[in-house]
């Protein structure tokens, strides 16, 4: 089961890292330091998107989700509305943000992942930097705690677990292998779709389609298509969606989405 969901939870990675080291031409590498929000106005930003009389609702993909707070969308948010939308180009909007969200000192990211056989599987994971994180998946359950080891809990008991298994995680958050799962990954032209309201945030939602290569069922390559919610107040990544060609089902279709709190209160502890 771990194995299966490192696989998602490395293709779900790799589509919100695409524009890491790969953004628009000539654009930096990664570095220690959180990098800026988008360009914007904030004041009227919050202002138009928060207005009860400017707001009308409009069914969108987060509203769907159990996770996300019901959505609104001002009927003049859109790029042409400079209030509304930021000034930087698509792909640097997304580059900084993966780059914020390396540099968070902590976060919680639930996962949906929806397999093409119809098999739902919901992770929650929590992570302290630079190496602590909690994981909870079904019925398993790991723990890591830098400098203690790590655990993982099966059938209601933990044990030692093998310090591979939990590097794997971590490693997720390696610049190094970031750029290797983005050396497999031919990236579409990102586009900014508007602004939305995501639990109580103002956002701007992105989207674009990315094509894995080599990782499909049968060795051909996995199409996806992916829509990112920005922070616009703080350039931060807080909602993935990604439909795409199934790893594991020829011809099927896997769903993945991804919810980023920042704010989160959580200690993280060995078990034993």
């Amino acid at each position: 089961m771990f194995e299966k969901i490192l696989i998602f939870s490395g293709f779900a990675l790799v589509l919100v890292t695409a524009f890491v080291g790969c953004g628009a031409p000539g654009s930096e590498s990664a570095v220690a330091t959180r990098p800026a929000p988008p360009t914007l106005d904030a004041a009227a930003t919050v202002a138009n998107m928060l207005a009860p009389s400017a707001a009308t609702a409009i069914p969108t993909a987060a509203s769907n989700s159990q996770n996300a707070a019901a959505t609104t969308v001002p009927p003049t948010a859109s790029a042409s509305n400079s209030q509304n939308a930021p000034t930087d180009a698509p792909p640097d909007v997304i580059r900084r943000a993966m780059l914020a969200q390396l540099q968070a000192p902590r976060e919680r990211v639930t996962t949906k992942i929806t397999s093409a056989d119809g098999t739902v599987t919901e992770m929650l994971m929590e992570f302290i930097a630079p190496a602590n994180f909690h994981i909870r998946a079904d019925t398993m359950e790991l723990i890591a705690v830098e400098g203690k080891g790590a655990w993982k809990k099966e059938s209601d008991t933990w044990q030692t677990a093998d310090p591979a298994l939990a590097q794997a995680f971590t490693s997720a958050r390696d610049p190094k292998t970031i750029q290797e799962l983005m050396d497999m990954v031919v990236w579409g032209d990102a586009k900014f779709l508007g602004a939305e309201i995501l639990n109580g945030k103002p956002m701007w939602l992105y989207a674009y389609p990315t094509i894995v290569k080599g990782l499909g069922s049968d060795g051909g390559d996995i199409h996806g298509a992916n829509q990112l919610w920005v922070g616009a107040l703080d350039g931060l990544p807080y909602k993935l969606v990604s439909e795409s060609d199934s790893a594991f089902t020829a011809g099927g279709k896997d769903q993945i989405e991804q919810l980023h709190d920042y704010d989160a209160v959580f200690t993280i502890e060995p078990p034993l």
